[in-house]
């Protein structure tokens, strides 16, 4: 029968922490989220199955958090414990609770890649939000899930992204799986606006409380608003002043005219900083 094999193994299987740092190093303030068996893990379930993990009693959770306001996240590796048999796949996928009992619906995915036995780890770019729980979308005869005093939930299909279904819960067990997530530091510009006064405003929208800073290519920030703009408390739009420095603001006073190019640089919240370069034209009348 499809679905998890109830009671094939030992009643506790330790979390294997330290070879997943080893096979993978996560990025700075990165949060861990999930957890692997030990060792080599003996076979628990029948594919195809889509699998989550609500909570856990102990060790990390599968749920993305919201620490400090971060409410966007970007997946950088994750990683499973494949057993010996051969023929499995896994692809990262995350659900978010819609319904009670058990109503989730899929809101991001990666493709399957093919498992084999031990540590596998494989690099994402995929963005997802606070609350979102980390699953997994599984084939094969092998170990999606591991022994523990949890219940994880089951669907016997691939859920598409944007549908919801009612899943099922079996245990004891745990989902076979991390993810390292970090806070989103991707940003959108909008296009700038220039005034006659020889200074442009330009329109950030971004996806975290952060740092947000314009420097460079002749540019400079320019009134105490911008800068108090600076530390942004909460993920939307931000508003930059921008103006000329130096031989751009000289030649701007002589010829009435100039195209600065700074930097737009936004550091998320215990994140790593994303940078674009922006040309904007200013003139004066």
């Amino acid at each position: 029968m499809h679905g998890l094999r109830r009671g094939r193994l030992p009643a506790a299987i330790a979390v294997c922490t330290a070879a997943l740092a080893a096979a993978f190093a996560a990025p700075a303030a990165a949060v861990s989220l999930g957890q692997v068996p030990s060792g080599t893990p003996p076979a628990f379930c029948d594919g195809p199955l889509d699998l989550l993990q609500p909570s856990v009693t102990s060790g990390n959770a599968y749920v993305v958090p919201a620490t400090g306001g971060v409410t966007s996240w970007t997946v950088t590796s994750w990683s499973t414990n494949a057993s010996v048999q051969p023929g499995q796949t896994a692809g990262l996928r995350f659900f978010r609770k819609v319904g009670d009992p058990a109503t989730f619906q899929a809101v991001g995915r990666e493709g399957q890649h093919d498992l084999i036995p031990g540590i596998n780890t494989f690099p994402s770019a995929l963005q997802v939000s606070a609350g979102d729980l980390l699953g997994m979308f599984y084939t094969g005869s092998g170990a999606c899930a591991f022994d523990a005093p949890d219940l994880a939930y089951f669907v016997q299909q691939d859920l598409p992204d944007g549908q919801s279904t009612e899943f099922n819960g079996d245990g004891p067990a745990r989902l076979n799986l991390t993810a390292e997530v970090t806070p989103t530091g991707e940003f959108a510009l909008a296009k700038p606006k220039s005034k006659s006064n020889g200074t442009a405003v330009l329109r950030v929208t971004v996806p975290n409380p952060g740092l947000l800073t314009a420097s460079g290519g002749g540019a400079a920030k320019a009134s105490p608003g911008a800068v108090a703009a600076k530390q942004v408390p909460a993920a939307g739009k931000v508003k930059l002043v921008i103006k000329a420095k130096g031989l751009k603001k000289r030649k701007l006073a002589r010829k009435g005219k100039v195209t600065v190019r700074p930097k737009i640089t936004f550091t998320p919240t215990g994140g790593i900083p994303a940078s674009e370069f922006r040309k904007i034209r200013l003139h004066r009348r």
